[in-house]
């Protein structure tokens, strides 16, 4: 079972969309993180994961700039309402 946590992935992702880490260390991280995720029952961790997984791949499939994904990774951020979670 992943051990991940939606904190860890926000503080991250944070850091990567406030430029104090890249692109390159985010994925590294991510990728570590989140390998077997998608096994996993459906939680927060896995959607926000999931998220992240989609705008990585149409930014590496040339779909969206980096800028263009910056803007949609940030709402990620933002706390899940209750009704979601």
């Amino acid at each position: 079972m992943n051990q991940t946590t939606v904190r860890d992935l926000q503080l991250h992702l944070s850091k990567y969309l406030s430029d104090e880490s890249t692109l390159r260390e985010f994925r590294e991280w991510f990728d570590d993180e989140t390998w077997g995720l998608a096994a996993e029952s459906e939680s927060p961790v896995r959607r926000i994961a999931g998220e992240i997984e989609l705008r990585l791949a149409e930014f590496t499939g040339g779909h969206l700039t980096e800028s263009e994904m910056r803007k949609q990774l940030q709402p990620l951020l933002l706390p899940e309402p209750a009704a979601k979670r």
